[in-house]
């Protein structure tokens, strides 16, 4: 699908706010939009956009300054393999604005938490967009600032909240008549798992119809049995949020009763998630449609249309 004059101007100039532009940037960017039907009986069909794993590779001067040669290496080689994050972000920030329409992020916006990347995030403030964390938000452009005691953890979550204008470990939204909650399960939030779990029962009893956004995707056989043929480095269990033992890697208790709550809710009609960098639609629990968004710094989004 390709961009109108109008939404490349303005994602370019998006682009150039947050300093991400490089030397192909000012090339015509087309943002591929798989769409995707998913048929929850609303009586008011609407479509919105899904799109995951934008892993944005900003620094600022003075971070990459005080970078060693490893890590100066490691980072000019993973801005290499993301060299079309900026300018997909700014499609996809560009669309959401001129359309003024709902948004779902599915995490692993940065590719490492840094001043310049937090930053580089300001593009979607203001916009409807839900947002939640990923894996990648656990990293950091510098090793020794990997967060590693709870108290760590908890101040990057509150960083993540500022820039990315969300709440954690969940945040609901209701958009005519469908409750979008988002949930926190790639690590961000890892201490605050029995806080999700009560703030998930909360959201649920609501009764609304219900879709879940989240980084990881939830296990399933099917899910399994597609990263076997992919995954030659890890068990594939390793690649999605487990609420039972597969493959030799065994749940978290607190990760195990959110799965057991999930499975039992009747009202979760859907399962959005990332992480995988490629398109997948399955099922969760057997008969709840689960789709993973492939990797928005390739150039993809989706756009679910839901009815």
């Amino acid at each position: 699908m390709n961009l109108t004059r109008r939404e490349f101007s303005a994602g370019f100039l998006s682009a150039l706010l947050y300093g991400a532009l490089r030397a192909d940037d000012a090339l015509p960017f087309n943002l591929n939009v798989r769409t995707v039907k998913l048929s929850l009986g609303v009586p008011t069909p609407f479509s919105f956009i899904h799109f995951s794993d934008t892993h944005l590779t900003e620094a600022t001067a003075a971070e990459l300054a005080a970078l060693g040669a490893e890590q100066r290496a490691f980072h000019e080689k993973r801005v290499k393999i993301m060299k079309r994050n900026a300018r997909a972000f700014a499609a996809v920030v560009s669309r959401v604005r001129e359309t003024k329409a709902f948004a779902v992020n599915t995490g692993d916006l940065l590719d490492y938490v840094s001043e310049g990347g937090l930053s580089s995030v300001a593009a979607q403030q203001g916009l409807d967009i839900l947002t939640t964390p990923g894996n990648h938000e656990v990293t950091a452009l510098d090793p020794a600032k990997k967060p590693k005691k709870k108290a760590m953890f908890a101040e990057l979550g509150a960083h993540i909240e500022k820039a990315y204008g969300c709440k954690l470990p969940v945040e609901a939204r209701t958009v005519k008549g469908v409750k979008f909650v988002a949930f926190d399960n790639a690590g961000v939030s890892r201490y605050r798992m029995a806080e999700a779990l009560e703030a998930l029962k909360r959201e649920f009893a609501e009764g609304l119809p219900t879709v879940l956004c989240c980084h990881f995707p939830l296990y399933s056989p099917e899910l399994l049995a597609y990263e076997r043929k992919g995954n030659k480095t890890k068990p594939a269990a390793a690649w999605m949020m487990i609420g039972e033992e597969v493959e030799g890697v065994a749940p978290k208790a607190e990760t195990k009763a959110i799965l057991d709550f999930l499975k039992a809710q009747k009202n979760l009609k859907a399962v959005l998630a990332g992480h995988l960098h490629g398109f997948w639609q399955g099922t969760f629990n057997g008969t709840v449609p689960m789709v993973v968004a492939p990797a928005n710094y390739a150039g993809n989004a989706l756009k679910i249309e839901i009815s």
